[in-house]
């Protein structure tokens, strides 16, 4: 039995050589599916060297992460540089050409143990002892299907209803504040939960960062694990607004080293603070889906997620209008269906209103969203009305999938102040009843 295909198989060992997040678009597939056994230790190795997020890969790397597993055979130094110099010919560039080769190899995987199968099944009919053959061969035949299937066991609805219901009754309890938003008006209408993606909804430069920061500081502070990827601010630009947030020393006196003796001793305690938090905070001027889910996964692997936050749905790309609406809605389905319903964590991310109030780019990232927040500065008449201790912002629940949307004028009182980058929930203004 000849079925297999040697150069699908180096091609994906090439390609995780010098692409190790690859591993993570074809995770199906096994050590076992490869009939080279020094392909199938090498495979092993570089998924572990993925997984553990090291993104430089050498020889030493690759011989090192062998030896350390017991269960693997040695392959000699010499034959793994081998693998890494005619890697550099064979190794695919993007990650379709990856899925090509690795879908090649589970199918000749496939192939061959039904082959293997079919010959049990050609023994069960010649056996005169072989008692109920037509069972038989369907179990045979079904597990084997079921093992290379994408779709696990699918079990009844009255299996697992009993598992959802305590789930249910888990999120109910007080103790629970993990999920909850840092302000409680928001937590009436949603909470931050995983396989959930809340987007933040503000035109331009009116406090969508901002909010976020606020929410991820919450969450960290509760012992949350959060990824934070912002295609605006670099890390350096991003850790000046946090101090400010933290210390409440205005960002500019931080800026230009305009502050006391006191407050940089106050700054040294927000910094140590910060050390201890389950925190990464990831740079990514272009955001492309490819990188979003090689980068989640990869954190995910190494460091685990609670939350996501995707700081903010824009497109930079040039093109017309729908093949940049059709992107954005694809980077806000993948978020929302593949890293938060899959993968099962939180997301939080931000998107840009019109100045008539409408989601700007795309319709489409509306209709992957959870929850839609609107964020809107209060008019002076709406200030004065209110009263200033009901504060100066509002949040509108525009969307929800999830629980109940607000009337029209309804709203939630918020207090920004931008110097200090933080929110913070107001007093609630009374509404008047129609009479």
């Amino acid at each position: 039995m000849d079925i297999k295909d040697d150069s699908a198989e180096g091609g994906v060992i090439a390609s995780l050589i010098f692409k190790p997040e690859f591993v993570f678009y074809a995770e199906s597939l096994e050590p076992r599916h490869f009939t080279n056994k020094q392909n199938a230790i090498l495979y092993e190795a570089l998924r572990d060297l993925a997984r553990r997020g090291i993104e430089k890969i050498d020889a030493y790397t690759i011989a090192t992460a062998i030896h350390s597993n017991p269960k693997l055979e040695d392959v000699p130094i010499n034959i793994i540089s081998d693998y890494i110099n005619i890697g550099k010919n064979v190794a695919r560039s993007t990650t379709e050409e990856y899925m090509l080769v690795a879908d090649v190899v589970l199918d000749k995987a496939y192939r061959r143990e039904m082959y293997t199968q079919l010959k049990r099944c050609e023994q069960l009919c010649e056996s005169d002892t072989a008692g109920d053959i037509q069972n038989k061969i369907y179990k045979v035949l079904d597990d084997t299907m079921l093992e290379y299937s994408t779709v696990h066991d699918v079990p009844e609805y009255g299996d697992v209803v009993d598992e959802m219901w305590d789930k249910i009754k888990s999120r109910q309890s007080p103790d629970r504040t993990g999920s909850l938003f840092k302000f409680p008006a928001f937590n009436e209408y949603v909470t931050i939960d995983a396989g959930e993606f809340v987007l933040f909804a503000a035109e331009a430069k009116m406090g969508k960062s901002m909010m976020l920061l606020n929410c991820t500081v919450d969450l960290l502070e509760k012992g949350k694990s959060v990824l934070y990827i912002d295609s605006e601010l670099s890390t350096e630009a991003f850790t000046l607004r946090l101090l400010s947030h933290l210390t409440k020393i205005e960002h500019n006196c931080i800026k230009w080293g305009r502050y006391t003796k006191e407050e940089e001793q106050q700054i040294l305690i927000a910094l140590d603070k910060i050390k201890h938090w389950k925190f990464t905070h990831m740079y990514l001027p272009r955001l492309d889906e490819k990188t979003i889910y090689s980068v989640t996964k990869k954190i995910k692997h190494t460091r685990g997620i609670d939350v996501l936050v995707l700081d903010y749905l824009k497109s930079k790309k040039e093109g017309d209008a729908n093949s940049i609406y059709n992107e954005l809605g694809r980077i806000a389905d993948l978020v929302k269906n593949i890293l938060c319903g899959e993968m099962g964590i939180a997301g939080l991310g931000a998107v840009q209103l019109t100045k008539h109030g409408n989601i700007a780019d795309s319709s489409n990232i509306a209709r992957s969203a959870s929850t839609v927040i609107k964020l809107l500065p209060k008019t002076l008449n709406e200030i004065n009305i209110d009263g200033k201790q009901c504060g100066n912002y509002k949040a509108i629940i525009d969307c929800n999938r999830n629980g109940a949307i607000m009337y029209e004028n309804e709203y939630i009182d918020l207090s920004f102040n931008g110097n200090i980058i933080t929110f913070e929930q107001a007093e609630q203004h009374k509404i008047i009843e129609p009479v």
